[in-house]
């Protein structure tokens, strides 16, 4: 007689094996859910705050050099 079983019983989910690959499987997309969440929060991290801060004020510059005040009176 041929068995059918092609000797993986222990990736099985009632397996210490197949428990651990499980669960390292749900706390992988739960941490990939939490990615997406917090991205499609639009948060800046500091980094990107800085940045825009400093893009802000280059801008500023550019444009009061383009336009500078009137200093006549």
């Amino acid at each position: 007689m041929a068995s059918n079983s092609l000797g993986y019983e222990f990736l099985g989910p009632t397996q210490p094996v197949g428990f651990l690959i499980l669960a390292i499987g749900i706390i992988f997309t739960g941490l990939i859910l939490l990615i997406f969440r917090n991205a499609s929060q639009d948060i800046d991290s500091s980094f990107d705050r800085k940045r825009k801060e400093l893009t802000k004020k280059e801008q500023f510059k550019k444009i009061s050099r383009l336009y500078p005040p009137n200093k006549q009176k």
